[in-house]
């Protein structure tokens, strides 16, 4: 909310980022999960 009080309204974030995906790990299946998740109510929807 802050960033597109102050004008930039279309922000997002890069979803898995730009690391080695070990889809065998619990805790990054985890992660990218709940990422996804997130990334369901950004204004632009971005997978790396």
């Amino acid at each position: 909310q802050n960033v597109a009080l102050s004008g930039i309204y279309w922000w997002t974030t890069d979803i898995g980022g730009y690391r080695y995906a070990d889809l065998d790990d619990n805790q990054f299946q985890e992660l990218i999960l709940r990422w996804f998740q997130f990334g369901a109510f950004c204004p632009l929807f971005r997978l790396h």
